[in-house]
């Protein structure tokens, strides 16, 4: 794996890989293909969010995960090494809550 780091978030995202590669889903996709899967499940999350259908939502995070998942080991990480790294970007982060949205400092 790229980034020397093998390790995996949970035994959650150990069975997604395992399910996923007993069906071809990283061997026989390719990393294009499974961003417009992620885009197709973030447009059903929004749907979810926008109609607060909470059921709803926390199944369309789940399959954005699991699209994450596969994606992240197409591209030979994981995605504990993706979070682990997008945490260390933001751990030190300053900056401020704006209309909802986090806003940081430059």
């Amino acid at each position: 794996m790229k980034g020397g780091k093998v390790t995996v978030l949970n035994e959650t995202e150990r069975k997604v890989l395992n399910w996923a590669n007993r069906r071809g889903l990283i061997e026989g996709t390719t990393a294009e293909k499974q961003v417009i899967k992620l885009m197709e499940e973030v447009g059903e999350l929004s749907e979810a969010v926008l109609c607060n259908n909470f059921a709803e939502t926390v199944d369309a995070i789940g399959d954005c995960a699991v699209v994450l998942t596969n994606l992240a080991a197409k591209l030979g990480v994981s995605l504990a090494y993706c979070y682990e790294t997008a945490y260390n970007t933001i751990k030190n982060r300053t900056g401020k809550i704006i209309n909802g949205t986090f806003v940081k400092n430059r």
